[in-house]
């Protein structure tokens, strides 16, 4: 398959230094963290006229992963901020509430972590069910626990 190629002015190639990094779109394929083989059609991307490298910027690495979000059900940045919004929490009780390590929320909302797909569904169904996550903020299983050991 051709690429289609801007007539735009590049930027010089790092890998050959002789090159001009053009504008492609074309498809691109990557994987996800769950091991799936994803192909995204016109992705923008820039390669050497030269040497061929391809190199993806900062832009185009957001492009991938928005389309990953999507392809794989992720929870999107803007989605997980309306969690927090939702319940008016803080980073930090957020990760206390949901059991999850220091700091994964900001990481997740600010990237390159992403939200895996079982940690998406999670949070969605607590945004969907205020009871669920009431009863999971007030670990009311634990509660019982204690009960039965007395």
């Amino acid at each position: 398959m051709k690429s289609k190629t801007s007539n735009t002015q590049g930027h010089p190639c790092f890998e050959c230094e002789g090159g001009i990094l053009l504008p492609v779109r074309e498809p691109f394929t990557t994987h996800t963290s769950e091991g799936l083989e994803i192909t995204i059609p016109e992705m923008p991307m820039e390669r050497c006229n030269v040497c061929g490298d391809t190199v993806l910027s900062g832009e185009a690495t957001a492009y991938v992963n928005d389309y990953l979000d999507r392809a794989v059900s992720r929870l999107s940045r803007e989605e997980l901020q309306s969690f927090l919004d939702q319940y008016q929490l803080t980073q930090r009780e957020a990760e206390q509430i949901l059991g999850l390590g220091e700091k994964m929320i900001g990481r997740w909302l600010k990237g390159p972590f992403q939200v895996s797909a079982s940690i998406s569904n999670y949070i969605r169904v607590l945004m969907a069910d205020p009871g669920a996550f009431e009863i999971l903020k007030a670990r009311k299983w634990a509660a019982d626990r204690t009960k039965i050991a007395s």
